[in-house]
């Protein structure tokens, strides 16, 4: 069964809908060259150890493309034509975690980020490590000696944990008291930073940078360009500004969760657990959210067409 997200499902729709058009003025080609493609696939398989089922369920075509594409059979010679819209599905695919076999290799950045924004909340590795039966060394090397790769399994089990627990500090059963004041202590003479600092599309990047405080949560943010994104033009967008095109596309101009997605080409989950981190942060900054987020300015509040037609 396909577990392909909203996002990716509207993206298919667009195509098919540039498809249409294309066919309509002559120009649409049915066949591309395999080769590009059969040498993309090959890369998931070797990098990333996918199995070609693995890639063909994800990308939404039929194993027999990808066996195809891949191996001669008999007499019958590998493919050297691909249908356009099957090396579309496939050259978009970029692999997520759940996509990689467990014992896969996988960037520990994330998964240290995650285990220290716990810390500041009071989670010691051995309550963590208790949650999830997992040996609290698996998780050390990770948060302290700062190895910089990890297992898949394991960078599922600290995702799981982190998206359990990021907004809650441990009770007293869980972790003592004194515990959880020294855990805190220790994180910040370390400068660890909580879950508030990172958004989920961009923890795992080892190219981003924390947020330091609500002072500097406009800073490096060309609106103009996150409304303009949010009306349907491809410009690439910084870690900030596409926080705030989340935060300006549901609050102001009530866009649906899969709008906001497909607009911003991410991963329906991952743009809501951003949503809910611009909430934790809007009620530490004393907003009362989530009962008036709503600005009362007309022309923020009137939808435009593209939004009537998300």
């Amino acid at each position: 069964m396909s577990t392909r997200s909203p996002a990716v499902l509207a993206a298919e729709a667009r195509r098919r809908r540039q498809r249409t058009r294309l066919k309509y003025y002559g120009r649409w080609d049915p066949w591309r060259d395999a080769e590009p493609v059969r040498v993309y696939v090959r890369s998931l398989m070797k990098k990333h150890g996918m199995a070609s089922h693995v890639i063909a369920n994800a990308c939404g075509v039929s194993t027999a493309v990808i066996d195809n594409l891949l191996y001669a059979k008999g007499k019958q010679a590998r493919t050297t034509r691909l249908r356009t819209e099957n090396a579309e599905k496939i050259m978009a695919y970029r692999p997520t975690l759940d996509d990689y076999p467990d014992a896969a290799d996988y960037d520990a950045t994330g998964s240290r980020r995650r285990l220290q924004a716990l810390a500041t909340l009071g989670w010691t590795r051995p309550a963590l490590a208790a949650r999830k039966g997992i040996h609290v060394v698996r998780l050390t090397t990770i948060m302290v000696a700062g190895t910089k790769m990890t297992s898949a399994a394991t960078a599922r089990i600290v995702r799981d944990l982190y998206d359990e627990l990021w907004h809650r500090s441990p009770t007293e059963d869980e972790v003592p008291a004194w515990v959880r004041k020294r855990t805190q202590n220790d994180a910040a003479t370390k400068r660890w930073n909580g879950p508030l600092a990172w958004d989920d599309d961009t923890i795992d990047d080892r190219r981003t940078k924390p947020r330091r405080g609500r002072s500097d949560d406009n800073g490096g943010v060309d609106m103009a360009k996150v409304m303009r994104r949010l009306e349907g033009e491809k410009l690439t967008l910084g870690a900030w500004e596409n926080t705030a095109a989340i935060d300006y596309g549901i609050r102001i101009r009530g866009l649906s969760f899969e709008a906001v997605a497909e607009l911003l080409d991410m991963e329906y989950e991952s743009m809501k657990r951003t949503w809910e981190r611009i909430k934790e942060r809007a009620r530490d900054a004393g907003e009362k959210w989530p009962n008036s987020p709503r600005w009362t300015d007309p022309a923020l509040t009137t939808p435009t067409d593209v939004q009537r037609a998300a």
